[in-house]
């Protein structure tokens, strides 16, 4: 079904372990291609385990360096998948590792020249990073903004009293904006922001 939207189909790199393997069956059981995924034995899947610190916010512990997802290599970027796509969505955390960050920025590269929209999403984790100064800043629970153009849209975020826990949000809230703008389009989102 998301193909028939426009969503490219899974693209990264997860390792040759029960996990990786875990995940690649639980995609293809979702319904989701899987032709983007690359394996790898040269380093496990990635995991990251998420905790709640004492103030009820959540902390992240991340199993990488390198992590499968490190090691994805321009030369394994899909191009005709990205081309057969409307929207490239990427994330901060393929940008974490040069190997990874190189291959990011030819799928990005690929989906400019064929006329794709871009989405990317501020999904930062410190952590992740060797330096604070050459990662990104997210807004987090202060709201979220979005750049189309010329334009900006801020939303204050929406407080639920009762949360019980926020994990996913973020990736929840992209999903339903990129499914509105596969949808109606960029020129109606603009006249609803």
């Amino acid at each position: 079904m998301e193909a028939a939207l426009g969503f490219l189909p899974g693209l990264g790199k997860v390792g040759e372990d029960f996990f990786g393997r875990q995940l690649h069956d639980a995609l293809r059981e979702a319904g989701i291609d899987t032709a983007g995924i690359q394996t790898t034995r040269q380093a496990n899947t990635t995991l990251a385990l998420v905790h709640r610190t004492p103030d009820g916010d959540r902390d992240f512990s991340f199993y990488r360096d390198p992590g499968a997802d490190m090691l994805l290599e321009e030369s394994e970027i899909p191009v005709e998948l990205i081309q057969g796509s409307r929207i490239f969505h990427y994330g901060t955390l393929s940008m974490t590792g040069e190997q990874a960050r190189n291959a990011t920025k030819k799928a990005i590269r690929a989906a400019e020249e064929a006329g794709r929209i871009l989405s990317f999403d501020l999904n930062l984790r410190f952590p992740l990073w060797k330096s604070q100064e050459e990662a990104l800043v997210s807004m987090g629970k202060e709201g979220s903004r979005t750049y189309y153009r010329d334009g900006m849209v801020e939303v204050a975020a929406f407080m639920q009293r009762e949360s019980v826990d926020t994990t996913g949000a973020g990736d929840t809230f992209m999903g339903c904006v990129l499914h509105f703008v596969l949808k109606y389009g960029l020129e109606e989102w603009k006249r609803t922001g």
